[in-house]
């Protein structure tokens, strides 16, 4: 009786079949990647939860009051902060690791990015956001919690043609659960050139999703931190910025 000889597959068979396997590669990379993104915008807003208990266990030792340390004149930027502030919030737990918002990485604006590893310490990274040595920090998020500048102007910027007092600076604020103290970064600048500033589809930061900002996180003091759409997300106008929280 002859013996059938084993059959190997033929070009067009394996061709098929690496077709096949590309087909569900390219299926399924999109769905990874949004998975691996909205576990970022998850992230993010465990980040910011963990700024508004720091703040609210520091206000609790300081007679309610949050931290609202003054800073030298700046651009008046809300991630404009005080090098103290940052400093005062460690301990409380507000580590470096909690600063910044996974989907835009170790960015802390457009153009500048820290250096941090597993050896990092928070230390190292204040020194590298504290960029003009002048006692306050290029922070990685909006900071939201009203302080003055030494020539007088109010951050956040719009506070100069509204009240303070609308804005919480303690715990017992009548507004905590509708003014945020702290949103992820997002702003356009004139100097980029081309495209309307005011126009947040222009923005960098926010949750960046296929090159455009989906959504931005707000943490209000009651310690919840809501997820919206940047679509419902006002621009405030200051100087030749526009920042969008």
């Amino acid at each position: 009786m002859s013996r059938r000889l084993p059959h190997g597959f033929t070009l067009i068979e394996l061709l098929v079949v690496i077709s096949i396997i590309a087909l569900l590669i390219a299926l399924l990379l999109p769905a990874l990647s949004r998975a691996r993104f909205t576990a970022q915008v998850t992230q993010c807003t465990v980040n910011m939860r963990q700024f508004a208990i720091a703040v609210n266990n520091y206000a609790t030792e300081n007679n309610g009051y949050l931290p609202s340390d003054g800073i030298p004149a700046t651009g008046g930027n809300p991630n404009d902060v005080s090098r103290k502030t940052v400093e005062e919030l460690l301990r409380y737990g507000y580590f470096w690791r909690s600063w910044f918002c996974p989907t835009r990485g170790l960015q802390v604006h457009r153009e500048l990015a820290v250096i941090a590893d597993s050896t990092s310490n928070d230390r190292d990274l204040i020194e590298q956001i504290d960029a003009f040595n002048q006692g306050w920090v290029l922070f990685p998020q909006f900071v939201l919690i009203p302080r003055r500048m030494a020539n007088g102007y109010w951050i956040p910027p719009e506070i100069n043609n509204d009240t303070p007092e609308h804005w919480p600076t303690t715990l017992d604020h009548k507004n905590v659960v509708l003014k945020p103290i702290m949103s992820d970064l997002l702003y356009s600048e004139s100097s980029w050139g081309g495209g309307n500033i005011s126009d947040v589809r222009n923005a960098w930061g926010g949750h960046n999703a296929g090159g455009y900002a989906e959504s931005i996180s707000r943490a209000f003091l009651d310690t919840s931190v809501h997820v919206v759409s940047t679509e419902d997300v006002p621009g405030v106008k200051n100087n030749l910025w526009w920042n969008f929280y």
